[in-house]
């Protein structure tokens, strides 16, 4: 099969899909000259759908995609989640994703906790900003009296064997958001001093047009399996050479203070 032949039959599948929920919902055919408004009453609301700048089609597609989602989610028995890349929609038997993330859960890594530590981890963060050399209007807005739990949940990766997931830490609203926020701030200004640094691909493929490589050379990538391996304590000693004990402590606290349901 040629690629204009696959194109073609992807675009006609697409106008049978369309037309056909259109034709459920009274809307007239897509791609015909003459349309019957009356059957909606509304010439805009039938030329919603014929395309525009998104790609033809495309507006129709959207409407059919949200309604299937809307009946597919209220099955328990199935997960609807986004692939970790590609803007990709699965849909995942509700057994199999929460198999798969309890094998993210590796118990050499991660302790099971008896108690929710929700409200002591908000108030030894708040207890530790007051006491810190933070300005009062930084104290402000890091310090909260509510917070809610950390939620794990995981994308699949759809383009690898066996479609293993990322874990996925929502820390949206928990005890150390803010404080983790301000905290990355202060990092910042020291990204990127060291000389192996790379600031995306651009300037990775400027760095390589700039080295001279022999026939025997090898270019290797590697892969993060991990960033719960990250050491903590050459992680900790190096962010105390760069900041006073009170700030250092809030980097510990946060750190140490890691957990999700």
């Amino acid at each position: 099969m040629t690629e204009n032949t696959a194109e073609s039959l992807k675009k006609h599948l697409l106008e049978k899909q369309t037309a056909k929920f259109l034709e459920k919902r009274g809307y007239t055919e897509i791609g015909s000259k003459k349309r019957n408004y009356s059957q909606r009453g509304s010439r805009n609301q039938t030329s919603a759908c014929d395309g525009g700048r998104r790609g033809p089609y495309r507006r129709c597609t959207d409407i059919a995609n949200s309604q299937t989602t809307k009946q597919l989610k209220q099955d328990e028995s199935l997960t609807i989640i986004q692939a970790d890349k590609g803007n990709a929609t699965v849909i995942i038997n509700t057994g199999e994703y929460k198999q798969k993330i309890k094998m993210l859960l590796e118990p050499s890594t991660y302790v099971t906790r008896q108690r929710d530590p929700t409200s002591s981890v908000l108030r030894e963060t708040n207890k530790l900003v007051r006491a810190s050399s933070l300005p009062d209007d930084v104290k402000k807005q890091v310090i909260v009296t509510e917070a809610l739990r950390p939620r794990l949940y995981g994308l699949p990766k759809i383009r690898k064997r066996d479609i293993p997931f990322r874990p996925i830490v929502s820390a949206i609203g928990a005890p150390t958001y803010l404080l983790a926020k301000y905290l990355t701030a202060l990092l910042q200004p020291y990204i990127g001093e060291k000389p192996s640094y790379i600031r995306n691909s651009a300037l990775f493929v400027e760095k390589l047009r700039k080295i001279r490589f022999n026939p025997g050379d090898i270019l290797v990538s590697f892969d993060v399996v991990s960033f719960t391996k990250v050491p903590l304590v050459a992680t900790l000693r190096y962010i105390a050479e760069l900041f006073p004990p009170d700030i250092t402590n809030l980097f510990k606290h946060y750190l140490r203070t890691s957990y999700f349901v």
